[in-house]
Order: structure tokens, then sequence, then C-alpha cells
């Protein structure tokens, strides 16, 4: 990974102090990364990790950028922990304290990324009420329709479209499917 560094929300300055400025006009940094994947299976000492930086103006990184190539950039290689994966090089300032914390995985043994419907616009709503209007309307709709109606798009088949409308008629919709969810924190939304 090439970082270019640029952050402004950071407030990132050059290592001596001075200012350093992003390749484009945008407050977040960047960061140029090349992945390549050989067709080996990862394991110890197989995978390789390199690292470079450019600080300065932006100018400056512009005619840096045009002189240099992959061949001829000055990497470091990286050896990431496997606890943290970190693609910047990490010296142990502070990281002592910070692995000395519970980890969250210890904390909450049980976990997951939580309902992925993929279908939010379809699947989501404010209201229980609002809820049932869709399962009723969505069930009695023409496929095509339904995609347009909901944004389900191009990817969802007219056959899948069918077999979610015979799943709603088979088990005959019932307001007792409909339940609050905690759609992000101190987010509560209703799903079928």
């Amino acid at each position: 990974m090439l970082d270019l560094h640029g952050n402004s929300l950071k407030r990132e300055v050059c290592p001596d102090g001075s200012p350093d400025e992003n390749v484009f006009d945008i407050r977040r940094g960047v960061a140029i990364v090349f992945l390549v994947k050989r067709g080996q299976k990862a394991g110890p000492g197989k995978c390789a990790l390199y690292h470079a930086e450019l600080w300065g103006k932006r100018q400056a990184k512009y005619r840096w950028l045009r002189s240099h190539g992959f061949a001829n950039t000055p990497w470091k290689r990286l050896g990431p922990n496997p606890e943290l994966y970190l693609f910047v090089p990490r010296t142990g300032t502070g990281l002592d304290v910070y692995e000395s914390f519970v980890k969250l995985t210890d904390i909450f043994q049980v976990y997951s990324v939580g309902i992925v419907t993929a279908r939010d616009n379809l699947t989501i709503r404010w209201t229980s009420h609002d809820v049932w209007t869709t399962v009723l309307n969505f069930s009695k709709m023409d496929p095509e329709l339904a995609r347009h109606a909901y944004e389900l798009g191009s990817k969802v088949t007219t056959k899948r479209i069918k077999q979610a409308q015979e799943d709603l008629s088979k088990t005959g919709p019932s307001r007792d499917r409909i339940v609050p969810i905690l759609y992000r924190p101190f987010d509560v939304r209703y799903s079928y």
C-alpha cells in the first residue's frame, strides 16, 4: 500500500510539521493499493504485505508519482499481527495499553452481522402498519410491478418474486408475523 496521506479530517501534517495536502480535492486520505493473488492458499509465510508513504504538497506528490513506479518505490515489508492485520507500520507506542483491555470478542461471545435482507426497500418499514400494507400489496402484485415498486432491481428474477409471493399465499398473511427489529442502534423498525 502506498499511503498518500492528505486526510484533512484528521488534520494530518507532514512528520516535520509542514502542511500535507491531498492529491484530490477531498477530505479523506488517499492510498494506492496493489493486491496480487497467485492462486496459493493463504498460510504462514505465503502472504507478504508492503507499505510506503508519501507526505507533502500536492504538486510534489504528483511529481514523485510520475517519476516512480512499483519497482522503484521504497517499500517496507510489514508483519501484520493476526489480531489486527494493520496495513500500516505500528510501533509499540500505546499498543501494550490497548492490548491490556478486554477484547470485544471475549465480552460478546455470540455475535453476528444481524439481519441482512438485501431487499430493505421491500422488507423493512417504519411502522407495523406499513409492513402490513406492503405484505398485502406485494402478495397480489404483478411481479414486474413489484420489481419496480420495491426497487428489487434486475438481479431478482421474476421466478424469485413469484416464489416469495407464493410463500406469502401458502402461509396466509398474518399480522402476528410482524416484528420490531433493531435496524441500527437506537433505530427500531418493523419487518415481516
